[in-house]
């Protein structure tokens, strides 16, 4: 941690402990100190980390393999799909009374990335726009398995794939926080921030905005998308 263990310790009996200190008979203030010491230090935060599992490709020849590792370390902001309570209303004389009806999350979120000389996580999303582009004009035929009624994966997108957003503990060993999007593939190319500008020589940070079919989020470990992240998407690395 980047704060001295002995001066926390300092803060902590002139502070936070019952036994002294010049907050010992305040109570709010001994609590208000011991929630922003131990819970709310910015150094105890822990670290965020985005796993990306790529769309099934089994139309086009897109090579998904080096990016789905380098995700991980690319990935330098998340904004994920905002979930929402959806309301309606009962008539009444004074006003109306809004109740729940479903929660929806939105259709979009964005993620951006560092990019590399080799500029692949640009080539990679370029790759997956064309299949896109081909698929949808219909230059390339979409693969059997989506087109036959008795296939498990009928109906399905073969460009479409997800993204796991995960906020680890302080000590990087205990995940606290899982989201999911599914039916992820991306919206736009930020070519703009390729090109970059000519008075400048900076790092490549590049926003991709991508369609959201669906966010799931929690921070249970029993719940499903947490047990396909350990078994699925964290034993990909080793």
């Amino acid at each position: 941690m980047s704060y001295n263990s002995n001066l926390q310790n300092i803060v902590r009996d002139m502070c936070i402990d019952d036994g002294g200190g010049a907050f010992t008979n305040n109570k709010p203030m001994t609590y208000f100190n011991r929630q922003l010491l131990e819970k709310f230090n910015p150094d105890i935060n822990g670290f965020s980390l985005c796993f990306f599992l790529p769309p099934p490709f089994l139309g086009a020849s897109v090579e998904s393999d080096v990016f789905r590792k380098l995700s991980v370390f690319a990935a330098v902001d998340f904004t994920p799909p905002v979930r929402e309570v959806k309301t309606q209303t009962f008539d009444h004389r004074s006003a109306g009374i809004p109740y729940a009806v479903e929660l929806e999350p939105s259709e979009q979120f964005t993620v951006s990335y560092l990019d590399n000389t080799d500029m692949e996580t640009f080539k990679f999303h370029s790759a997956w726009f064309d299949y896109i582009h081909d698929l949808t004009l219909g230059y390339v035929s979409a693969p059997s398995i989506y087109l036959d009624p008795g296939s498990g994966s009928y109906g399905g997108l073969d460009y479409a794939g997800a993204i796991f957003v995960v906020k680890y503990s302080m000590s990087m060993q205990e995940i606290v926080y899982v989201g999911k999007v599914t039916g992820a593939y991306p919206q736009s190319l930020p070519n703009k921030e390729i090109i970059g500008q000519r008075i400048t020589n900076e790092i490549v940070i590049i926003p991709f905005t991508y369609f959201a079919g669906w966010y799931e989020e929690t921070t249970n470990p029993s719940h499903p998308i947490w047990s396909e992240l350990e078994s699925n998407i964290i034993s990909y690395y080793g």
